[in-house]
């Protein structure tokens, strides 16, 4: 019961703060609203700065730099296949060892006690625990599989390796957020008062309606 009501409490914090946070972006949408339409051009000198193109490729620039760390372990495959499953079957004994001493409610408890600083519902700690045992099962199991074929299977592993390291640009998939939009923000400025007063009414009516539910909680 008290686990119960505490995860309620937790619930209603959250719903709180993501009101909270609704009712000061809708304020700063009325202010917004409310300069566009009696000074116009204090908007115009706020979207000279605002509007500034930030292009996506320089911040993906790192992440196009290639490294190949496949020349030692494909030089002396059967070295590190042998290491790999070696590790791989430690984490699948050792681990279902482990994991076969606790429940769901356990592990997800025991999360809870590892990361102290998040305050999460006991259900979402016991999904992740769940999750978290999946994941690092599937791994293993991967990486066994892998260490089997780079010691028993060499040329196997080579063909899944071909299409596995074909290098992908990130600016491929990048050319169609780098594509600029602004139809709809030149309307805008076409009027910027009859937008103001859109953007002020609903608004306001949508504060209006925040604010009357904080009042109700």
């Amino acid at each position: 019961m008290e686990t119960h009501l505490t995860d309620v409490i937790i619930l209603q914090n959250y719903v709180n703060w993501f009101v909270w946070l609704l009712v000061f972006g809708n304020a700063f949408s009325v202010v917004v609203g409310v300069i566009m339409m009696v000074s116009p051009e204090q908007l115009q000198a706020l979207t000279s700065i605002t509007d500034r193109w930030i292009s996506l490729r320089k911040l993906a620039q790192p992440l196009d730099a290639s490294v190949n760390t496949d020349t030692l372990s494909l030089k002396y495959p059967r070295v590190a296949g042998a290491i790999i499953m070696l590790a791989a079957i430690y984490i699948l004994i050792q681990g279902g060892l482990f994991v076969i001493g606790l429940n769901p409610e356990q592990g997800g408890q025991l999360l809870q006690h590892i990361f102290t600083g998040r305050s999460l519902p006991i259900a979402i700690w016991d999904v992740l625990w769940l999750s978290l045992v999946i994941f690092i099962f599937l791994g293993a199991v991967f990486a066994l599989l892998v260490g089997a074929m780079a010691l028993f299977n060499q040329v196997m592993l080579h063909k899944l390796a071909t299409p596995a390291n074909r290098w992908e640009s990130s600016r491929k998939w990048l050319e169609p957020v780098e594509i600029s939009h602004s139809s709809f923000d030149q309307t805008v400025r076409k009027n910027p008062r009859i937008w103001g007063a859109i953007i002020t009414i609903l608004a306001l009516y949508v504060l209006i309606v925040l604010i009357l539910f904080v009042g109700v909680k």
